[in-house]
């Protein structure tokens, strides 16, 4: 069937796909002309120098704590020895070793001194009467 010309234009169709990118222009050489724009941002800090000489003391400045002990000397086996020092405490007693039964006896102590007289005895009890003695010779007449 022909088209007619009183006939309404349908709906437009879906679009085509992108096209290609154009060519990149060429860069603009720097012209005398041309002011020149802002500067840019300050960039990032460097890195810090090196450290500086330290200061000469203050005569007003307070000395420091001390610091720590260094690590110990070794002998010296060529140096003279120093003064002996004093004697040390005398240490506990040894516990009393257990007795020994294949040990002889030591030797017999000396004697005690004697002791207190002891307290006097009971009376003895009355012996028995004894017997009668000889007739007196002499008796009255």
């Amino acid at each position: 069937m022909p088209e007619s010309p009183d006939a309404p234009d349908g709906p437009d169709g879906p679009g085509g796909p992108e096209g290609p990118l154009g060519p990149v222009e060429p860069t603009i050489p720097d012209s005398p002309d041309t002011p020149v724009g802002p500067g840019g941002p300050d960039g990032p800090d460097g890195p810090g120098g090196p450290a500086g000489p330290v200061a000469p003391a203050s005569p007003d400045t307070p000395a420091g704590p001390v610091g720590p002990a260094g690590p110990a000397i070794p002998d010296n086996p060529d140096a003279p020895d120093g003064p002996e020092g004093p004697d040390g405490p005398v240490g506990p007693a040894d516990p009393a070793s257990p007795d020994n039964p294949d040990a002889p006896d030591g030797p017999d102590g000396p004697e005690g001194p004697e002791g207190p007289e002891g307290p006097e005895g009971p009376d003895a009890p009355e012996g028995p009467e004894g017997p009668e003695g000889p007739a007196d010779l002499f008796q009255d007449q």
